[in-house]
């Protein structure tokens, strides 16, 4: 079932009386739609012809509906509520269903601009569909027989970019222009965005792809790479993009020639509705010699001046020769038809033909004068570019990292997008710059909680190993000397010597208590094993309240609680077994710090680092075919496979020599 969003405004011509369909019956079941009266404000806002209002009606089929009346105190519209609401409604969607925005054609005023930024700032995936053939740079540099700047264009990201926005540039006018020489204008603005916004992401991957350093690490995928190394990819991918989309000026050309082309249609258009429709109607209706005349030319040039006399009636209402009205409006069946025309009968009876052309003149010569102030005002190129909002949601679209273009012609392409952005799988493919630095950091503890654990395993075993001899040894110099193989005055002394270092042994091992701390810190290492394990599988507190893996809000609150958890881990382990007391401060556990002594202490991380936490500092070579890197996200198989497996003992049973038995 779906859910659709209207205003009552846009539904009152099929819903109020004498209407049709499902809209005049949900008008004739609520009281509060009725009582509602919507014309004042839709003749303010569409002006007096009822031709020109919104007229929708509800689609039959299995839908819900939720209609807003979107009208202020003094009758006037305001769709703000509905389109807040609308906002709102698809983000909170998020939380349970995958949310995936689909966006063609466009509109010449980029009315829609804003709402689209608005969704993508809510972390949700909007893919623009350009409608044209999705042509590209390289293809006509081929046609033109340049191979070279081919061969420049995919090796330099900087000047492929700016030469295609170029290109672009001119490959849009000329769209324009011809459609201009039919007297038409490009409206399909999102199209234009698409085309733009796909000229930025390859720009932005030859860029990736062309920086020398590191370039093996940025071929290879996560699963490939280890702890240190997703680490370092993780955070040249980001600097790549923030570098890319926040210092590169092609970016601020691409936005500002987005704009001026859009401007451009929109100047076009509005220069064409005004010299070619209005001023040739005006120009042909000032021509009438008589009331005969005069009636038929307006009937021949209405339907240039309907636009113009339903949007700015008073003009011409408000005129009058010798106190009669020039212009009649008649209202048939309540709004659903109105007709606007000259009052020649009254005006005949009262006034000459040429008080009637006068009146005309001066109210047409006042409307176009307004029109070509409004025009130079809120319909030029430059106007576009200076406004703030549109260049910031312009600007939004084209570098956010949930906005993708395709063309809409491409099925195959569509469909892999879709079902990358609507993926409903719990675990997401790598774990993010963050959640791989808090890894880190939780196996760098784990690694100096174990390493230092071993170092108190044995000091505990050698001091009770030793308190255990030395017992043994006092044992058997008292029974050599009850029988006399020992003299007395010897004996004394050693059993006095021994028993002194006895003692000295337990009060270091009391004092010392490398037993508790060997115990708190095995317990540590295993604890926090245990929440790296979890956070991997995306289970316990790190299981996502979505259902949706997709949006970052659930993978933030999992690295949030795997942050309090290695913090209160780290703060039980540290206090509970009085390491304070200790060295163990020393060790640099957080991953800058750790990283700033690497060159210092090098032997000292490569004995403790076991996971593969630093580039080239890890246990083994490579990742093997298939095998942990320490990192990635494991699914309920990986986890058998690399965890359950590798702590089971393989024992070969005596009466079965094939039968392997796990413990």
């Amino acid at each position: 079932m779906g859910v659709i969003y209207d205003h009552a405004p846009g539904l009152w011509k099929d819903a109020s009386p004498g209407g049709q369909g499902l809209a005049n019956l949900a008008w004739q079941s609520s009281d509060a739609w009725k009582r509602a009266d919507f014309q004042s404000g839709l003749r303010h806002h569409y002006g007096c012809e009822s031709k020109f209002w919104p007229q929708h009606n509800l689609v039959e089929g299995a839908a819900a509906y939720l209609v807003f009346e979107s009208l202020q105190a003094d009758g006037m519209l305001d769709n703000r509520a509905g389109e807040q609401f609308m906002n709102r409604f698809v983000a909170s969607l998020q939380s349970h269903l995958p949310v995936v925005a689909l966006w063609t054609y466009g509109h010449g005023r980029l009315i829609n601009l804003g709402q689209a930024a608005d969704h993508v700032s809510y972390r949700l995936p909007l893919i623009l569909l350009d409608s044209r053939s999705h042509w590209t740079f390289e293809e006509e540099l081929l046609d033109e027989e340049e191979p070279e700047l081919v061969a420049s264009v995919k090796s330099e990201a900087t000047q492929c970019l700016n030469k295609e926005l170029v290109w672009l540039s001119q490959r849009f006018r000329r769209i324009s222009d011809a459609l201009a020489d039919k007297t038409l204008v490009d409206t399909y603005t999102v199209s234009a965005i698409a085309r733009v916004r796909y000229a930025l992401d390859r720009a932005r991957d030859v860029r990736r792809l062309s920086v020398a350093q590191n370039t093996e690490v940025r071929c290879k995928s996560f699963l490939q790479l280890w702890l240190g190394e997703a680490i370092e990819k993780a955070r040249l991918e980001q600097d790549s993009n923030s570098q890319f989309y926040e210092h590169d000026p092609n970016v601020f050309k691409a936005v500002e020639m987005y704009l001026r082309y859009a401007g451009l249609q929109q100047s076009r258009e509005s220069k064409i509705f005004r010299e070619d429709m209005l001023e040739d109607a005006v120009a042909s209706l000032l021509q009438a010699q008589d009331f005969k005349d005069l009636q038929e030319t307006w009937l021949a040039q209405r339907h240039k001046l309907a636009f113009l006399l339903a949007h700015r009636p008073s003009c011409l209402f408000d005129k009058a020769v010798n106190g009669v009205p020039l212009l009649s409006f008649t209202e048939e069946a309540g709004v659903f038809t109105s007709d606007i025309a000259l009052n020649l009968k009254e005006l005949q009876e009262s006034t000459s033909i040429d008080e009637v052309m006068e009146s005309l003149r001066s109210a047409l010569h006042n409307i176009l004068t307004d029109n070509a102030n409004y025009d130079s005002l809120h319909m030029d190129e430059e106007v576009f570019c200076r406004d703030r909002n549109l260049w910031l949601a312009t600007r939004d679209i084209l570098t956010s990292d949930v906005v993708h273009s395709c063309g809409i012609d491409n099925v195959d392409e569509i469909r892999i997008l879709i079902n990358e952005q609507a993926k409903t799988e719990r675990l997401p493919s790598h774990s993010s710059l963050q959640g791989l630095l808090l890894l880190r950091c939780a196996w760098n503890l784990c690694d100096l909680f174990g390493y230092t654990a071993k170092t108190y395993k044995w000091r505990t075993k050698i001091s009770y190993a030793l308190i255990m001899v030395l017992a043994a040894v006092v044992v058997g110099i008292t029974c050599f000397e009850a029988v006399g193989s020992l003299e007395a005055e010897t004996g004394k002394v050693l059993v006095l010597t021994l028993a002194l270092t006895t003692g000295a042994l337990k009060s270091w091992t009391s004092v010392t208590n490398p037993m508790n701390k060997w115990l708190k810190l095995r317990s540590g290492s295993v604890m926090l094993q245990a929440e790296i394990w979890k956070f991997r599988t995306r289970v316990g507190s790190y299981a996502s309240s979505k259902q949706t893996s997709y949006h970052m809000n659930g993978e933030r609150a999992a690295e949030r609680n795997l942050h309090d958890m290695i913090r209160a881990v780290r703060g039980t382990v540290l206090e509970s077994s009085a390491l304070s007391q200790t060295s163990f401060y020393a060790h640099a556990t957080v991953s800058i710090d750790a990283e700033r002594l690497m060159d210092k202490d090098m032997t000292h991380y490569q004995v403790i680092a076991k996971h593969g936490q630093y580039r080239g500092r890890q246990s083994h070579p490579e990742v093997p075919g298939g095998g942990d890197n320490h990192h990635s996200p494991a699914s309920p198989e990986d986890y058998i496979s690399w965890r359950v497996e590798s702590l089971c003992c393989i024992f070969i049973s005596p009466g079965c020599l094939s039968t392997p038995v796990y413990c």
